[in-house]
């Protein structure tokens, strides 16, 4: 006789976690802001690309309305806590990537690599060009007819996936000696200090946030509308002439940056 022995699988309904609140209608604290912070306490033990209940069960749960629940899960979004695929719902993100803001390439890495991801920098395209006029003017080059830079392009990823979008231009003929085999084994500053006369010793850097064009989107694999952190470095020599300019644009929803003062 065969027997034949059948086990279901059954997947914990994540719903129940949230049994537990509930929401005070009888207090100024706005309805949202409570369910937001449910919301938040619920993803300390929740994994990456957990899937949240759909937005009718949190309705007929804490009794509030599908607007209540549509503003505290989309904050939680932009705050890059969460986020959502069309048509299958919402999930919970992976937590935002710490990078230090005075050395972008190593605390980058130290991080990726504390959420068990492989970091990698690639380049992909390097050639000489002409400068135009606002890479002249960082560059500080005046003859802009002949003269030309080094055009690197590189792709940050945390896995296989695109983090960063890094645009640097060096003046020739003093930084003609960077090559592509160099930039695959260290940080392009790095590289630069190698020879005496190209050593950075000062950093100009401006950052600012702004929403991702069209290429970076699909690049990036973001969503229409995406903010992304603009880095715009100018680097300088020990005769304060400037040698360096790179354009760094990361995830706005994957990457955060710290700084440490001290006020001794």
């Amino acid at each position: 006789m065969l027997i034949i022995i059948m086990i279901r699988c059954i997947r914990r309904d994540k719903s129940l976690n949230y049994q537990n609140y509930q929401v005070n209608k009888n207090t100024p604290v706005p309805l949202y802001y409570q369910f937001k912070n449910i919301i938040l306490k619920e993803l300390n033990s929740s994994q990456p690309d957990d899937a949240l209940p759909p937005e009718e069960v949190f309705c007929n749960m804490f009794g509030i309305s599908r607007s209540t629940v549509r503003q505290a899960i989309l904050e939680l979004v932009n705050e890059g806590y969460l986020y959502r695929i069309k048509s299958k719902g919402t999930f919970v993100a992976r937590p935002k990537i710490k990078s230090d803001l005075i050395d972008l390439y190593s605390g980058y890495n130290i991080e990726i690599q504390g959420l068990n991801m492989t970091p990698a920098l690639k380049v992909i395209n390097m050639e000489f060009i002409s400068p135009d006029r606002n890479i002249a003017q960082k560059l500080q080059i005046e003859n802009t007819e002949t003269a030309r830079v080094l055009s690197i392009l590189r792709y940050q990823y945390a896995d296989t996936q695109i983090m960063a979008h890094i645009q640097s231009y060096l003046k020739s003929p003093l930084c003609d000696f960077v090559t592509e085999e160099k930039l695959n084994t260290c940080p392009l500053y790095q590289v630069l200090g190698q020879n005496d006369s190209t050593k950075i010793k000062r950093i100009e850097r401006t950052i600012e946030t702004c929403y991702a064009n069209p290429s970076e989107v699909k690049l990036m694999n973001m969503d229409k509308g995406g903010l992304v952190n603009l880095c715009a470095n100018i680097g300088f020599t020990a005769k304060n002439e400037p040698i360096w300019y790179e354009i760094l644009k990361y995830r706005g929803d994957k990457v955060k940056y710290t700084i440490e003062i001290n006020l001794d």
